[in-house]
């Protein structure tokens, strides 16, 4: 699994280096099985919006192909990151359930 933090100032330069995770292959033909873009918030420096994450996404999503993209992001259910785009996140990345939250 590959893990990569885009700061979405520009989400096609972002995908652009995910891409070339995602296409890398060693001597002998692996390659990465998935990818977990760490989607932080401005507080880290990155330029988190709904479109921007969108854009991000949607490209990633299409380069993985049936390979799984899982979104490292806040938990859900803490009040504190109550207003962070998860909505627009869900549709491109794998769910999983931890401590009864989800993203959609």
């Amino acid at each position: 699994m590959g893990w990569g933090f885009p700061y979405l100032y520009d989400p096609v330069g972002d995908v652009a280096w995910t891409t070339d995770a995602l296409s890398w292959r060693s001597k002998d033909g692996h390659g990465l099985d998935g990818f977990s873009p760490d989607l932080e918030t401005g507080s880290e420096g990155v330029a988190v919006t709904e479109r921007r994450i969108q854009v991000y996404l949607g490209l990633a999503r299409q380069a993985a192909g049936t390979r799984p993209i899982v979104g490292t992001v806040y938990r859900p259910s803490d009040p504190l990151w109550a207003g962070y785009p998860y909505r627009a996140i869900a549709p491109y990345v794998e769910l999983y359930r931890s401590a009864g939250a989800t993203l959609a």
